[in-house]
């Protein structure tokens, strides 16, 4: 991690820091109009279970799909999330149907 941080250079750092707090500074203004944010947290159905643990693969994996979670990271903002993946929500449906239809 320190090679990592020693690459940047400090002027592209505090230029990158500046950018993330400006950028927060809008966040919070857009909420001025708005009351809740529903966006999906990942950009693909759910992954299968061990999918993100593989040691070679695991961290592309998760950059992959992880789409819509890092601005809100860095803004402070207060989040929720719920498990709802279509199909996951249409076999609820279908189970709640079926015990109704008894």
């Amino acid at each position: 991690m320190g090679s990592l941080g020693a690459a940047v250079p400090a002027t592209d750092y505090i230029a990158s820091v500046n950018w993330v707090h400006a950028w927060s500074r809008r966040m919070h203004a857009w909420w001025d109009d708005f009351d809740v944010l529903v966006s999906p947290v990942i950009a693909v159905p759910p992954p299968p279970i061990g999918w993100l643990s593989d040691p070679e693969l695991g961290t592309e994996r998760l950059t992959s799909i992880l789409q819509f979670t890092a601005q809100f990271n860095v803004s402070g903002q207060l989040t929720a999330t719920t498990r709802r993946h279509p199909l996951q929500a249409r076999a609820r449906q279908v189970r709640r149907l079926r015990r109704c239809s008894r």
